[in-house]
């Protein structure tokens, strides 16, 4: 019986020692490993650094170049065909206006003639037809008639 205890005591501290060592394996391949992942981890980190101020320069120089654009819009004479657009526009607008002023002005003094009739009439007789503005109630609701 001695013998088979010493031979498994023997076995087990074969095994311990085999599991350290494979042990020892495993952590030193997982220190390399993240060891290399780490490193990936910072060249990926090192690139996208890079990349992120490349865009900034990119966006920078397309921003630069879209001012400039809208500058040079903004700063360039009309073209002729433009300009003989414009010209006409204003012309029809001012004859618009002038027209619309002009029948204002006649609207005004109808009115007033209108009003000065309507009063004219209420003195010879006494009645008050309101010629020339608009109801608010209808004739059939109105006291003189009811």
């Amino acid at each position: 019986m001695d013998y088979y205890e010493k031979l498994i005591k023997d076995e087990e501290n074969q095994h311990f020692i085999e599991f350290n060592q494979q042990l020892s394996v495993n952590n030193i391949a997982s220190d390399d490993f993240s060891r290399s992942n780490v490193n990936q981890i910072r060249q990926m980190k090192s690139e996208l650094v890079a990349l992120k101020d490349f865009a900034k320069e990119q966006i920078e120089v397309v921003q630069r170049k879209l001012n400039d654009l809208i500058e040079h819009l903004q700063t360039r004479p009309p073209r002729e065909v433009d300009r003989i657009t414009i010209n006409q526009l204003e012309e029809q607008t001012k004859n618009v206006t002038h027209r619309l002023q002009y029948l204002m002005k006649d609207y005004n003094l109808t009115k007033k003639l209108m009003v000065k009739k309507e009063k004219e009439y209420n003195k010879k007789f006494g009645f008050n037809p309101k010629i020339g503005i608009l109801r608010t109630n209808p004739i059939c609701l109105r006291p003189n008639y009811v």
